[in-house]
């Protein structure tokens, strides 16, 4: 009996050689098909902050990120300038774009060059698509700019089909935060200005306080961050494609209109005048830090208190001494 593993084999013919070189690659493990490279990685989602100057979009981005890392935008940036950060959310990492967004002092006819360039790079940042539009408010800064900004960003850019969700900031004095929402919220209904879902918070801790570790603010502070990112997190929708086609056009409709109802030549299309006014308990956001009204009467009352207080203990000390004057007089006399 011949053993034919110890024969010499016939060389195959190439065609033998390729389909056996085939099925020897369809019955390789996949991860030695991929070894030395790294396997595909899945897209992060684009999240897209928006928002007028000092509405406090720096210092969300911030907060959100849990360190400084965003400044103030340049007032001579152009609309739609952005730039990205990673944020974890509940363990997800997003990409969160820091947009400027319009001004309302900008009453233009057309878009600026540089606004042009801007958006164009906007659309490219974001072309694995666009999951959720954040729309920053500041509680003391409401203005037209805000219908403007919700008609460029979610009606144009996102085409109405990107999730847009509100966080209005400024709120540290407010008690509590989410009840602006609620004295609000009829008013955005009545301009049309609809949302997915919103956040009541505050983007600074305030002042150190005197007595210990810590600032005013720093349990609404954590309460904001959470409270952002679990928003996000939720309301994250299907990535959807922007494409460029068409939404230059459509801006500059917006700014022309825009534009003749500022110069009064269309006050037909003006949108109704908004009544939120300042609140008690809210301010102006610059920076994102900086005292209030509110936290100077503190500081005065506390101030106040101190004084006080110095007072009635140096009067005490005073009295006391009087006293042991008057009796060491009086032993000395009875000596």
């Amino acid at each position: 009996m011949v053993d034919n593993r110890t024969q010499p084999q016939p060389k195959q013919g190439f065609w033998a050689r390729f389909t056996g070189a085939a099925k020897d690659k369809e019955s390789e493990p996949e991860n030695a098909r991929t070894r030395g490279r790294l396997p595909p990685q899945p897209s992060r989602p684009n999240v897209v902050l928006f928002g007028e100057r000092k509405s406090g979009k720096s210092s969300l981005i911030n907060m959100l990120v849990g360190r400084d890392v965003a400044s103030p935008s340049n007032p001579d940036l152009a609309a739609f300038a952005s730039r990205g950060y990673a944020v974890d959310v509940g363990g997800r990492e997003v990409v969160v774009w820091d947009s400027v967004g319009l001004q309302k002092e900008e009453h233009h006819d057309a878009l600026s060059e540089g606004a042009e360039r801007n958006l164009q790079g906007l659309i490219q940042n974001i072309h694995g698509g666009l999951n959720l539009l954040l729309f920053c408010v500041n509680a003391a800064g409401v203005s037209k700019a805000l219908d403007l900004n919700y008609d460029a960003f979610y009606s144009i850019i996102g085409g109405k089909k990107v999730p847009v969700v509100l966080v209005v900031t400024g709120l540290e004095n407010k008690d509590p935060m989410e009840g602006w929402w609620k004295e609000h919220e009829a008013e955005f209904e009545r301009h049309g200005l609809r949302f997915d879902g919103h956040a009541c918070i505050t983007t600074t801790r305030g002042k150190p306080l005197r007595d210990g570790p810590g600032h005013w603010h720093d349990e609404q502070y954590e309460q904001s961050k959470l409270a952002v990112k679990e928003l996000i997190k939720a309301k994250l929708g299907a990535a959807v494609i922007i494409r460029e086609e068409g939404k230059l056009a459509e801006l500059r409709e917006l700014l022309r209109e825009q534009n003749e109802v500022a110069t009064g030549k269309n006050a037909d299309k003006g949108k109704k005048e908004w009544s939120l006014g300042e609140m008690e308990g809210t301010r102006e956001v610059h920076r994102g830090y900086g005292s209030t009204h509110v936290e100077r009467r503190d500081d005065d009352r506390t101030d106040r208190i101190e004084r006080e207080g110095r007072t009635a203990a140096f009067a005490l000390l005073g009295g006391l001494f009087a006293v042991f004057v008057f009796l060491q007089s009086g032993v000395i006399t009875c000596f």
